[in-house]
């Protein structure tokens, strides 16, 4: 238990940075947009917080279970991704109908893994460069 935990945690760390920059680059943006920057950041923060706890699960997971395809830059680079969900201002948790919470929830798992295989792609390549 406590070697899956110390393999665990740096991955969490890991992710849960890459949301914070994300969320970092929402709340400047839109306090460059509508100038309001702690208010409404905080309220989104909290608003979207059980989306971003689900994420960082998910691609936790996905990291115990395909080690390769999901590497520690994936997961920042996927965390940042989830860090800026906010701006679209889509919240799959709240919509009133399931069929657009569906679409939301479709749409962000895509691009979740569109960043995920395009971050595998890059160190993919990154590496055969170093072999030649």
């Amino acid at each position: 238990m406590k070697a899956a935990l110390e393999k665990l945690l740096p991955d969490l760390i890991v992710c849960v940075s890459g949301v914070l920059v994300g969320y970092i680059g929402f709340s400047l943006l839109n306090w460059w947009l509508y100038g309001g920057f702690w208010a409404n950041a905080g309220l989104v923060l909290l608003l979207h917080g059980p989306v971003f706890i689900v994420y960082i699960a998910l691609l936790l997971l996905l990291r115990r279970r395909w080690p390769r395809f999901v590497s520690r830059a994936a997961l920042v680079v996927c965390g940042v991704g989830v860090g800026l969900f906010p701006v679209l201002g889509w919240f799959p948790v709240y919509s009133l109908r399931p069929d657009i919470a569906a679409i939301i929830l479709a749409i962000q798992i895509a691009s979740v893994a569109v960043l995920a295989s395009a971050t595998y792609v890059i160190l993919r390549l990154a590496g055969r460069v170093r072999e030649t």
